[in-house]
């Protein structure tokens, strides 16, 4: 399906005109209780989401962003990257391209499921992003390289190509969650009996600890309104859909240029585009209201309850990638483990006592991986990653590949990606180590970053 095909369908049109005119009534005044920041959230409109955007963010040191908050900040902070990510496929710099790939990651919060991959394939890099991104400036769900065996697309990629696509918005759970809860409300008022089949946009749930009691909820589904998941689906699916809420939420931005609307205020396109799409993430953090989940607020949507919350399901498991040979494994942090989807496990005292062995062997300077199974055995490899795993009590250092992946991914170890010798190389993030009179502690930095906000 083509950019004009879809836009022109009857269903879309009508969406389109229906969005375009709700963008700053109460229709989706909304409020949650936001978990981490401790404090309830709300707002009127869609408009005064946007004006309510609140996304902590870190500082991109290199390229000279400081940490913040508001919608302004996280602007400034993915200008940056933008800029530097163009550099670098201008370039054809793979290294670079994978740097900065990284802390795009980092500043969206899903370095966990993304990192271990960009890292494993930094070699081309540059020229896949864009390869791909002139693939979905095509304007077709059809495009041959959507249909590619090796398509990686998930909610990180969405994040790296709106930073180098024409009008590309990023299509995460949260998006996900308040396409969804317009779309109901679209159906409602139009006496539709089902969701039309060009609005049905998957959903995924938060990604939360595997023992989570109440993670907000992102299924928008009300009644006979439904909407298929997203997790499993493949990556042609989510592209082709990611091109679909590009369009459909383009098309809306541009119409409230020339509305009443709050939006019609910010000038560029391109701009009132990402605060669109940043409204659209603020509503989307949990789809229960505060009255049903906290006692506080007032119901302001009359559609029926909202669906209990599911026990985290396909939220679980987190993709890694090994660093040595690209092997796809599965991967959830645990409350006193870190859990492989297969028999093995790492426990926090092993893991600690191996990251406390490579602190006091390098401090804060590079080490390798350096895991081969009969030299750390035998005693002949050098010191790295592979022998301190081995001094700590672990029994087979080649499960240290996944180890390290997962401790990249949660930024315990910090890639070097111009290491000094052969192979891959980290060093130690101080900050994570948990450091008390000199003794390691992962596990508050693993729980702070495990679960999604």
């Amino acid at each position: 399906m083509t950019k004009d095909e879809y836009i022109k369908s009857e269903f879309v049109e009508q969406f389109i005109e229906w969005m375009s005119e709700k963008l700053d009534c109460e229709t989706f005044a909304h409020s949650y209780w936001m978990r981490k920041r401790n404090r309830q959230w709300s707002c009127k409109s869609v408009f005064d989401a946007y004006e309510k955007y609140d996304w902590p963010h870190r500082g991109v040191e290199a390229l000279g962003v400081p940490a913040g908050h508001t919608f302004e900040s996280n602007s400034q902070a993915l200008e940056a990257l933008q800029k530097a990510l163009l550099d670098a496929l201008l370039k054809n710099d793979d290294k670079r391209a994978c740097e900065i790939l990284c802390a795009l990651m980092g500043w969206g919060g899903v370095r966990a499921g993304n990192a271990s991959w960009l890292t494993a394939n930094q070699e081309g890099l540059a020229g896949l992003v864009a390869t791909m991104r002139d693939a979905l400036n095509a304007g077709s769900t059809e495009h041959s390289l959507l249909a590619s065996n090796n398509l990686r697309f998930n909610s990180g990629m969405s994040k790296a190509y709106s930073l180098v696509c024409n009008e590309f918005v990023i299509y995460d759970s949260r998006v996900a969650a308040a396409l969804g809860m317009a779309i109901v409300e679209f159906c409602i008022e139009k006496k539709l009996k089902s969701v039309p089949a060009e609005l049905q946009f998957p959903w995924a749930p938060a990604r939360s600890a595997s023992n989570a009691v109440n993670p907000p909820l992102r299924d928008p589904r009300q009644g006979p309104f439904e909407f298929p998941r997203l997790a499993g689906a493949g990556a042609k699916r989510y592209a082709a859909w990611n091109l679909r809420a590009s369009w459909l939420l383009a098309a809306i931005a541009k119409r409230a240029r020339g509305s009443d609307s709050g939006f019609a205020r910010i000038e560029s396109d391109a701009s009132r585009l990402r605060a669109l799409e940043a409204a659209l993430f603020m509503i989307g953090y949990d789809l229960v209201r505060s009255d049903q989940s906290t006692g506080d607020g007032e119901s302001v949507v009359s559609v029926e309850p909202a669906p209990k919350r599911p026990r985290n399901q396909d939220g679980d498991w987190i993709e890694g990638f090994t660093p040595s040979h690209e092997n796809r494994f599965e991967y959830r942090i645990e409350e006193d483990r870190i859990k492989i989807n297969s028999p093995l496990a790492f426990r926090d005292a092993r893991v600690n006592a191996t990251v406390q062995i490579l602190y006091a062997q390098f401090g804060t300077t590079p080490f390798p991986l350096a895991n081969n199974r009969d030299k750390v055995r035998d005693g002949t490899e050098k010191k790295g990653v592979g022998m301190a795993y081995k001094d700590a009590g672990g029994s087979n250092a080649p499960d240290t590949s996944k180890l390290s992946a997962i401790l990249e991914e949660y930024e315990v170890f910090v890639p070097c990606f111009e290491p000094a010798g052969a192979g891959r190389h980290w060093t130690l993030n101080i900050e994570a180590l948990g450091l008390v009179d000199g003794k390691v502690n992962i596990r508050p930095w693993l729980n702070e970053r495990r679960n999604d906000e």
